[in-house]
This record gives structure tokens, C-alpha cells and sequence, in this order.
């Protein structure tokens, strides 16, 4: 049985707004991706991209926060505030996320790793969508 390809998304464009600007706390981190999930976990996934910032996505998030660990084959991510490396050492120079990890991060991240898990593995039809004829 062949693995999966896991794919690559580049979280450069992540950013947190401040008074003076713009934060890119994950520039040149990467996340790689395993485009595979059962239904039940793509129906919390896609119920958590439809909450409102609320009591609705406070409890969401910790339904989520262990589909992602799934999702997530590796990263290279850092933390916000201390610039080490998050989840536990897979080799060198990759982590792999874990629930617990996942569910510190915040709610901007979670919903950014959300987003870019649909955008990273929507097919390529899905991406750029070509007009009827």
C-alpha cells in the first residue's frame, strides 16, 4: 500500500495585526499536510470555519485541535512568544504537532491552519475554476 503524498504550504502570509503594523510570527515556517480525512472530522473542520469568533468557536476548537494534529504530518512552526520550536522533534529540523500544542495556539492561528489545510488539498479544478464552454 503507497502512502499518501503529503503537501507543502508555506505560511509566510500568516500575519497578526498590531497599531504599527503587521507580525508574519510564522514567515518561512511550513506546515505539510496529509490530504486525507474521514468525513465526520472534515464536518467539525468546516463547522469551525463557519463559527463566529464566539462561545461557538471556543468550544469548537477543542473538537478541532486533534483533527489538525492528524492533518499535520510536520512543521517547522515556532512559538509566537519564544520562538521554539512547537510539538515533539520528528528529525532535525522537522516537529510534528500534537493535540496539546495545537490547542495552545491561537484562535487566528487555528482558523489559519484550518483555512490552508481546504486550500492546500482542494483539487487543483477546485483552485481555478475554468469556464463552461
Amino acid at each position: 500500500m503507497k502512502n499518501i503524498p503529503i503537501l507543502e504550504h508555506d505560511c509566510s502570509d500568516f500575519a497578526i495585526e498590531y497599531v504599527s503594523g503587521e507580525y508574519h510570527p510564522h514567515e518561512g515556517e511550513t506546515v505539510w499536510f496529509i490530504p486525507y480525512l474521514a468525513l465526520p472530522d472534515m464536518i467539525k473542520l468546516m463547522a469551525l470555519g463557519e463559527a463566529d469568533e464566539s462561545t461557538a468557536f471556543a468550544a469548537l476548537r477543542d473538537d478541532v485541535s486533534p483533527v489538525l494534529a492528524e492533518v499535520i504530518d510536520h512543521w517547522t512552526w515556532t512559538g509566537v512568544k519564544s520562538d521554539k520550536p512547537l510539538g515533539r522533534q520528528h528529525n532535525k529540523t522537522f516537529y510534528k504537532p500534537e493535540g496539546t500544542d495545537i490547542a495552545a495556539l491561537s484562535d487566528k492561528e487555528i482558523m489559519y491552519l484550518v483555512n490552508a489545510f481546504f486550500e492546500t488539498t482542494r483539487a487543483p479544478e477546485e483552485k481555478n475554476p475554468q469556464p463552461a464552454s
